[in-house]
């Protein structure tokens, strides 16, 4: 596909059945939102893209995205795809839940009024991020072998009513997805039970790489990422892996400069339309 900074890919209109889809056909489904990711954040931020500013190691790992259920922060290609989400969507920090923590949590998701095509009201979920992982085993309805219906639960803790779940392994591992979400997304969320960044994570992981135990560079171009923001998302990947400063290629400020001009010309080609030149 062309470089991402040449084209916007918008996210695929045609769903895949999930349920029956491969792990291949999965990962390219994944793939293909992870391209929409960068798009819509080169489209909506401009200029304001974290990619485009430099940054010092103290701000990278003080900002560094992570699950606040868990402390846990995210590297490699996460790391950066997880900042673009955010930028994205105008996030204001880079704090993400798994939506069932959330909800242990006392959170609700929120939801937006939208308009389907036809004008018709419905309620649209906040965006989420994908994170892919191979499983070995899978959760399922637990079932009534009184009723041949999946058995429920209420929390005690929440006064919900839950269907009871049981572990089921899997014959061969199947690729799976968690839904991450910003935590403005929430309502009622418990923040006195968020975690604090595990800066020891961070300090282990460059460890590894550092002594070739891991490898945290992805494959862009297998993904569908290529062109100056494919390098410029390697570069940064590479620095915070390293604990490094990054700092934008002249090859990059010159793409958001193009972009910045195109983007004015098109906004004056259409104010002077509207005056009737």
């Amino acid at each position: 596909m062309p470089a991402v900074e040449e084209t916007a890919v918008a996210e695929p209109k045609k769903r895949i059945d999930w349920e029956k889809a491969t792990n291949a056909e999965r990962l390219e489904n994944v793939n293909k939102g992870k391209v929409a990711i960068i798009s819509h954040a080169m489209y909506a931020t401009r200029d304001k893209l974290f990619l485009n500013q430099p940054m010092t190691q103290d701000k990278m790992d003080k900002t560094i995205p992570y699950d606040v259920a868990t402390g846990k922060p995210f590297m490699g290609l996460n790391n950066a795809l997880l900042r673009t989400f955010a930028n994205g969507n105008g996030y204001k920090s880079n704090d993400f839940i798994e939506i069932k923590d959330a909800w242990k949590l006392g959170g609700e998701l929120k939801s937006y009024k939208g308009i389907t095509k036809e004008g018709e009201p419905y309620d649209k979920k906040p965006p989420c991020y994908r994170l892919e992982y191979m499983a070995t085993w899978e959760l399922r309805d637990k079932i009534d072998p009184k009723t041949n219906k999946p058995m429920t639960a209420v929390s005690e803790k929440t006064g919900r009513t839950y269907v009871v779940k049981e572990r089921v392994d899997l014959p061969e591992p199947k690729l799976q997805t968690k839904s991450l979400y910003h935590i403005s997304e929430f309502k009622g969320l418990d923040k006195s039970q968020f975690k604090e960044r595990d800066m020891n994570a961070i300090k282990n992981y460059r460890e590894k790489l550092a002594n070739g135990i891991a490898n945290g560079l992805p494959n862009l171009q297998r993904i569908g990422i290529e062109g100056v923001v494919a390098d410029s998302l390697m570069r940064f990947i590479n620095a915070q892996n390293k604990g490094q400063e990054y700092t934008p290629t002249q090859a990059h400020i010159n793409m958001i400069n193009k972009a910045q001009f195109q983007t004015q010309e098109k906004a004056q080609e259409k104010e002077n339309q509207g005056r009737g030149r």
